[in-house]
């Protein structure tokens, strides 16, 4: 499996994460890397959603280790996405990320969905083209999201009109350590 890059602080927000994460990124970005090389020839268009997108760089707790996280590494595949949807609650890591973007990626079509991804099924639907006969579309979703309760079924339900595969990471676990006081 393909290490992940180390860089250097770019003076944006970046998100601090357990160093599972660095686990986490490599096996994230190597099955995006598979399901674009196996799918391309199969589909003219290929999406990528990522539904807690963050500001698209982490920094390792207790450490100085700062990699890409999963929209940036979405971004690096190759063959390309054709279409990056990027979705972020809180403003700071949006803004970020759209910064980093704009600076790496100034000409691939990235699109970004501000707040509550669970409001906005129809936004997020509104941005995968139509599968067509003779144009087919299919997309690859990530949900990561930070606890169980950030995610309602019901929008990965209302996704369900178009072609997706979806990568879904269950923080079970996680969430029980995090909220330790609340489950108590």
């Amino acid at each position: 499996m393909k290490e992940l890059a180390r860089l250097e602080d770019d003076g944006l927000f970046i998100d601090e994460v357990g160093t599972w994460s660095e686990e986490k990124y490599q096996l994230v970005s190597a099955y995006a890397s598979i399901f674009a090389a196996s799918m391309r020839k199969k589909y003219k268009a290929l999406v990528y959603i990522d539904m807690y997108a963050g500001p698209g760089r982490v920094k390792i707790k207790h450490t100085t280790r700062i990699y890409a996280s999963s929209p940036i590494n979405a971004l690096n595949v190759d063959p390309p996405f054709d279409r990056l949807v990027f979705c972020e609650l809180e403003d700071q890591k949006l803004e970020a990320l759209k910064a980093r973007c704009a600076a790496g990626y100034p000409n691939r079509d990235i699109h970004f969905v501000g707040g509550d991804v669970n409001d906005n099924a129809n936004r997020i639907l509104s941005l995968i083209p139509q599968h067509k006969r003779d144009h087919g579309v299919l997309t690859l979703c990530f949900v990561d999201p930070y606890q169980m309760k950030n995610l309602r079924f019901d929008t990965l339900r209302g996704l369900e009109s178009r072609w997706i595969d979806f990568l879904v990471l269950i923080p079970s676990e996680m969430d029980g350590e995090r909220a330790y006081r609340n489950y108590i």
